[in-house]
């Protein structure tokens, strides 16, 4: 047994053998939204990184699969994803 950060613990999850069983924990949320800023004059600069983003998410997301981050949606809920690589079993703590 061991507590570890959803992206490590992810990460570890695919590259481990046996396989790893993960389960969520209880309590206060551990997950964060990942932001980033331009400077107010940059206007022009910024609508290229969202129109970059917006373009590339499908990749984006991809990439981040691929080394078992957990994505999650706009209301904190694991996304499900049919090409996850992983055989990680998710299991609910209750």
């Amino acid at each position: 047994a061991g507590v570890l950060w959803g992206p490590m613990a992810g990460y570890f999850a695919l590259h481990s053998e046996p396989k790893l069983a993960i389960a969520p924990l209880e309590g206060p949320r551990m997950s964060f939204r990942i932001g980033m800023a331009v400077r107010h004059s940059d206007q022009e600069f910024k609508r290229l990184l969202n129109r970059l983003i917006q373009e590339n998410q499908a990749e984006i997301d991809a990439l981040l699969e691929s080394y078992g981050l957990p994505l999650l949606d706009a209301q904190n809920r694991p996304l499900a994803s049919a090409g996850r690589k992983s055989s990680v079993t998710a299991t609910p703590h209750n």
